[in-house]
C-alpha cells in the first residue's frame, strides 16, 4: 500500500518525515532546510510556499500570509486573535464570521479561509515526500499544538483531504515526543 508520512504542522514551520530502515527520515525541502515555513506568499504570476514566501514577505508583505493555523476555528472578534488585527501585515477579513486572509493574485482578490492557506502547505510537504519516496503518498499522521480544539482537528483533516491525504491520526507533539523516545530505545 501506500506509505504513511508524518507531518509535524507547527504555526511556524512545520516537517515532513517518514520511516526508513528502521528510522525515521526528515526530509529536506528544496532549500536543504528540514524545516519549511508555514507560510504562503501570492504574487502576479505564481503561489510560493516556505522558503520562497518567506523570502516573499521581504518584498510583499501585505500578499504573503503567516501563521494560518493560528486563525483556524477563529471567528472575527474573538479575543485570541484581537491584537493580531494591528500587528500583521497582510489584511485579516471574514467570511461568516470566521477570520479569512485578503490578497491579490494575478491581478485579483481573493479571500482564502485559513484552512486554504494549509491546504497548501500541506500539499507542498506532501510533494516532497512523493518526490523523495518516488511514489504517491495518499495516507498521513499529523502532530499539531497540544492546545488545538476538536474543531481545529477537524479543520487540519479537511485541509489534508484537500491535499489528497487520508490522516490515519492527529497526535500532539508531547505525544510524537514520547513515542519518538519509545521507538528510539526499543
Amino acid at each position: 500500500g501506500s506509505p504513511v508520512i508524518g507531518i509535524d504542522l507547527g504555526s511556524m514551520f512545520a516537517r515532513v518525515a517518514l520511516p526508513r530502515s528502521g528510522t525515521i527520515e526528515v526530509i529536506e525541502n528544496d532549500h536543504g532546510h528540514r524545516s519549511t515555513p508555514c507560510c504562503v506568499g501570492f504574487t502576479e504570476t505564481a503561489i510560493l510556499v516556505g522558503d520562497d514566501a518567506a523570502r516573499e514577505f521581504m518584498i510583499n508583505p501585505s500578499n504573503t500570509v503567516l501563521y494560518a493555523m493560528r486563525y483556524l476555528h477563529h471567528k472575527v472578534g474573538d479575543a485570541a486573535i484581537q491584537d493580531d488585527t494591528m500587528l500583521v501585515p497582510f489584511k485579516l477579513t471574514s467570511f461568516g464570521n470566521k477570520i479569512c486572509f485578503e490578497v491579490q493574485y494575478s491581478g485579483n482578490s481573493a479571500t482564502l479561509m485559513p484552512q486554504a492557506i494549509l491546504t497548501i502547505v500541506i500539499t507542498r510537504l506532501k510533494e516532497m515526500a512523493e518526490a523523495r519516496l518516488g511514489t504517491r503518498v495518499n495516507h498521513a499522521v499529523i502532530c499539531i499544538p497540544i492546545m488545538f480544539t476538536a474543531a481545529q482537528r477537524l479543520e487540519i483533516h479537511d485541509a489534508a483531504a484537500n491535499a489528497g491525504l487520508t490522516v490515519e491520526r492527529t497526535i500532539c507533539g508531547a505525544t510524537a515526543a514520547a513515542l519518538t523516545y519509545h521507538v528510539s530505545n526499543a
